[in-house]
């Protein structure tokens, strides 16, 4: 699954998320929810799938409406932010940041994710944490709300419809399409996404993927 039908200088600024777009971090995530769930006897295959790509706060009141968001929004950053085990990088993703380092592209990341989760899961791995690092705590309203992107792009100095956004998940694919960004999808979980929109540029299973078009083609 490789399509690229962009140009990189064609956009002021990148978008990544981060979670199965950067890092694969779906073995850390069922571990913690998991252990939650088994708490609040709650069914995690619901919770996983609910969580793809979304804040706990922004389906808890329909999941659970008994629990305190903040209580257990808390309770599962804590325990995530401490779970080293199970995440690995997206293939090829250290080197699309270190070319887009190299081409003095400006890029930033927007995820769902808490900060201290983000931050440990980026600094475990070795990726170099942006100076834009968009994550729940700044957003009034989750994916696929627009407000991830619209304030990434803010940060990045640049218009949402002048970036490239990077993402997996139909919540994260439907928040920056909805802030006015060219979407390339990633993973083959979101190969069936949106499958005849204009701003959908690329669908790609890795960055090793992209980066091979890159060079044998020219896109740039």
């Amino acid at each position: 699954m490789v399509s690229c039908a962009f140009d990189l200088d064609a956009y002021q600024a990148v978008i990544f998320d981060m979670d199965g777009t950067l890092l694969d971090s779906a073995d850390a995530i069922r571990q913690v929810c998991s252990r939650w769930c088994a708490i609040h006897q709650l069914d995690v295959e619901q919770v996983l799938a609910m969580c793809h790509g979304s804040r706990i706060r922004d389906f808890l009141p329909e999941l659970a409406p008994h629990l305190d968001a903040d209580l257990e929004e808390a309770w599962l950053n804590a325990e995530e932010a401490e779970e080293t085990n199970g995440i690995v990088p997206i293939e090829g993703a250290h080197a699309m940041l270190r070319l887009l380092e190299l081409r003095g592209t400006n890029w930033g990341i927007a995820t769902s994710s808490a900060g201290p989760v983000a931050r440990m899961r980026l600094g475990t791995l070795g990726f170099p944490i942006p100076q834009v690092l968009i994550t729940a705590e700044y957003v009034k309203r989750g994916k696929p709300d627009p407000e991830h992107f619209e304030l990434a792009a803010k940060h990045l100095n640049a218009e949402p419809d002048r970036c490239l956004a990077f993402e997996d998940s139909a919540n994260g694919v439907a928040a920056a399409l909805a802030a006015g960004c060219d979407v390339v999808v990633v993973g083959e979980a979101g190969q069936y996404l949106y499958p005849q929109h204009q701003r959908i540029v690329g669908r790609i299973s890795d960055y090793q993927s992209i980066l091979a078009v890159i060079e044998q083609t020219g896109v740039r």
